[in-house]
């Protein structure tokens, strides 16, 4: 059994006990009656994400959640509230950690001591949804040998891409579009400093006004180079903000990814973000119990 992790507050007694035999013990009165003139002058819930601390009439009161406020998706876990307010997490298959890939067979695995997620990459071949092909590293790409394009006058580019044999004839054809030699129009995008009359001629999505390819950065308005969004994500640009594309946490401002896009910060998302004094607790959070 996993136990309680940093993202609850810490276990009393009680919640050990829980945590050891499944079920915790019954107080005779688990919230007794207390004087208060405001909700802090009132005992916290043992597990915050279960029940919600009030002053009501000039005597503190508990409410008790049927089921946890926790919304940590993908981690193989749920957490099971009591009647009392105690908490524990416990293996939950059904909670995969959805990449937003394709790609990739999300589920949860059973190990020796606790359940863990997974996103194993598939072999390369046909993609599930039919958008394309997987290959070795687990992206959708356009082909991955010259059959795969299914005309005899394409091949699969080095880019993964279906083109025109010309493409591959070390010359500049006007008929396909080059602007440069076996790069542009219908082929392959040209390199840096190559010429080009539109962005679509280029690798990095961007022709400049000298009509030249120019080097992707985080400021062209283009999603290029290991961009997981534009502008934004992957290894040299900025986290990206909500609702934009991303292949992990690190990829987002507020380091939670599900789906393929950056999800809005929560304070039971497993992670400290905003002003939160630790994870999940703090400022707009529940208060964080040491």
């Amino acid at each position: 059994m996993k136990p309680l992790r940093a993202t609850l507050p810490a276990l009393t007694l009680a919640t050990l006990w829980f945590a050891c035999s499944g079920d915790p013990p019954t107080p005779v009165d688990p919230y007794p009656p207390k004087p208060c003139s405001n909700e802090r002058d009132c005992p916290a819930p043992v597990t915050m994400l279960c029940g919600k601390r009030s002053c009501e009439e000039g005597f503190c009161k508990l409410e008790v959640y049927e089921k946890s406020r926790s919304d940590v998706r993908g981690d193989c876990y749920a957490t099971v509230c009591s009647s009392g307010g105690y908490g524990i997490e416990r293996p939950d298959f059904s909670d995969v950690r959805d990449d937003g890939n394709s790609c990739t067979k999300d589920y949860c695995e059973d190990g020796p001591e606790n359940a863990f997620a997974v996103n194993k990459t598939l072999d390369p071949g046909p993609a599930p949804n039919g958008s394309g092909f997987c290959n070795d590293t687990g992206r959708i790409v356009e082909c991955l040998k010259p059959e795969d394009c299914g005309d005899i006058a394409a091949t699969c580019s080095r880019f993964a891409r279906c083109i025109p044999l010309t493409c591959t004839n070390h010359a500049r054809d006007e008929a396909t579009g080059e602007t440069g030699i076996d790069c542009g129009g219908l082929c392959d995008g040209c390199g840096a400093d190559q010429p080009c009359e539109s962005g679509n001629d280029c690798l990095s999505g961007v022709c400049g006004d000298d009509k030249r390819c120019v080097v992707p950065s985080c400021k062209d308005g283009i999603k290029n180079e290991d961009e997981t969004d534009v502008d934004c994500g992957g290894k040299y640009c900025d986290r990206c903000p909500e609702g934009q594309g991303c292949e992990n946490r690190r990829d987002c401002m507020d380091y939670t990814c599900f789906a393929g896009k950056c999800q809005p910060r929560t304070c039971a998302d497993g992670v400290r973000n905003g002003d939160e004094e630790d994870i999940d607790c703090g400022a707009d959070c529940p208060p964080c119990q040491y």
